[in-house]
């Protein structure tokens, strides 16, 4: 017969119900690490390249930010098809960090780059050596020149003049005219846009002049056309001119509307500001920042909360930009080869503020265009989709 003592017993007995205990804790753990890995083990990580110092520093931070929100969005509704999105970054100001980050790039396995704001600093990265697909946040026109990986995730700024021409041949259908700073690429590219849509439509274009970026006395420019009795005037160009433009045409008599870009936007505030004196002004703009909707609305406020600061434009593209990155990385083709990611966004589309945003087939994004006017509160007149 086998005695075993008190303590043995009391032994045996913890042991059979520990061991249990311990095999299902050590289940539950199990079972959780190979979920974490599930999540971690094959993360999608995108690298963004914007400008976080130097002239353009706020509008590359601002950029950041759009594309950190995004992607934490994302993340808290579970990745992208479980796949958790991660991010490195590089200041692409810096031209010795850019250079080194298409090796650092390719080294990660990203699946897309996001960046820069402007097209120069995208020229140098594709110039390094970038095998991966690049998705701009410039608006210049010439960005998908670039190469067949890049691919435009702002929009085109020919897109603002063929806008402004739409309304304008509705509206003022007969004869209008050209103000434009003389080399400013993006007055320039917005005019070019205008002609084109406006005589598409029949309009015709009976002035087109020039001045000098830092110009400030237009009465030779106002004269001529006064002579030449445009029903509206396309003033392409930035707000020290334009407001400087605008305050000496009404000071002479000259009541023509006026619709510029959104380089005029901070000028249209400032007049409806003025309450009921802005109606005097005509003013109106084209803009695809935050038209006035719902949407538009709910992410202000998400920023506002995140940030503590309300978001500048760029934060809006580089943050609709980055979703429309990660819509096109549900695709299991592009996951597993991310060359594929250009073909999915070209010729897509996805929500943003007052409509749909669009990738054309030849890699150019389009976004709604507002039509905003002063009366005397800023009011939205149109909202032109994205392709037209």
């Amino acid at each position: 017969m086998l005695f075993l003592s008190r303590r043995s017993i009391i032994t045996i007995f913890g042991l059979l119900f520990l061991v249990p205990g311990l095999l299902y804790v050590g289940w539950i753990k199990t079972m959780a690490a190979l979920a974490t890995a599930k999540m971690g083990s094959s993360p999608i990580v995108l690298a963004v390249a914007v400008e976080l110092s130097g002239p353009v520093g706020p509008w590359g931070q601002a950029a950041f930010k759009g594309i950190q929100m995004a992607v934490d969005e994302a993340n808290s509704q579970g990745g992208i098809e479980g796949h958790p999105v991660q991010t490195i970054s590089v200041d692409a100001s810096d031209g010795t960090g850019l250079a080194g980050f298409s090796e650092q790039a390719q080294k990660k396995g990203v699946a897309a780059v996001i960046g820069p704001v402007t097209p120069s600093k995208a020229e140098a990265l594709v110039k390094a050596g970038l095998s991966v697909p690049l998705i701009s946040l410039a608006s210049a026109p010439s960005v998908p020149s670039l190469g067949d990986k890049v691919l435009q995730g702002s929009y085109d700024d020919r897109q603002q003049g063929t806008a402004a021409a739409h309304y304008a041949a509705r509206v003022w259908s007969k004869k209008a005219a050209l103000v434009v700073e003389e080399k400013s690429a993006y007055a320039q590219s917005l005019a070019k846009s205008f002609r084109e849509a406006y005589e598409a439509k029949g309009g015709k274009i009976v002035k087109s002049l020039t001045y000098q970026r830092g110009q400030q006395d237009f009465s030779a420019l106002l004269k001529q056309l006064t002579q030449a009795d445009p029903e509206v005037i396309y003033l392409p160009g930035y707000a020290k001119e334009g407001k400087a433009f605008l305050q000496q045409a009404r000071q002479k008599g000259l009541q023509t509307p006026i619709i510029g870009g959104d380089g005029l936007e901070s000028v249209a505030k400032e007049i409806a500001g003025k309450g009921k004196e802005a109606w005097q002004w005509r003013l109106y703009y084209t803009t695809p920042n935050f038209i006035p909707t719902g949407e538009a609305a709910a992410f202000v406020q998400s920023y506002q909360r995140r940030y503590g600061e309300l978001p500048q434009p760029m934060a809006l593209w580089a943050y609709d930009a980055t979703r429309g990155i990660l819509k096109g990385l549900r695709s299991p083709e592009v996951r597993t080869n991310p060359d594929a990611l250009i073909r999915q966004m070209a010729g897509a589309g996805w929500q943003v503020a007052g409509g749909q945003m669009q990738i054309s087939e030849d890699r150019y994004a389009l976004r709604p265009m507002a039509i905003m006017e002063t009366e005397p509160e800023l009011r939205l007149v149109e909202v032109i989709p994205a392709g037209q």
